[in-house]
């Protein structure tokens, strides 16, 4: 993905943003949405089981990148000695996507 400037140089970020839609028994499920010129686009539902050790923004994050909002290749930022691969984290941010709970 390039990065793109803003007017006064910064990073342009891609911004989601996700908020709990429905619990039943196990499963949550999260609405997600886009915000692009200053308004919210919806993207679609995640149904994430609460006996997930990753939290709910990585599973968001895991979401986007099978849904094609981001590209397979941030799949692999957070694989390290002590986390695997597909954990929300700081150089996910670094890379220009924010990720918040709404």
């Amino acid at each position: 993905m390039e990065r793109r400037k803003g007017k006064e140089g910064e990073t342009v970020m891609k911004h989601f943003f996700f908020t709990i839609n429905d619990r039943r028994g196990s499963y949550t499920t999260l609405k997600i949405f886009q915000i692009k010129k200053n308004t919210a686009h919806f993207r679609g539902y995640v149904k994430v089981n609460e006996l997930s050790t990753k939290g709910y923004r990585s599973e968001v994050f895991n979401w986007l990148i099978n849904n094609k909002y981001i590209p397979k290749s941030y799949f692999k930022l957070s694989s390290c000695a002590w986390s695997g691969e597909g954990y929300y984290c700081k150089k996910v941010e670094d890379k220009g996507i924010l990720i918040q709970e709404g």
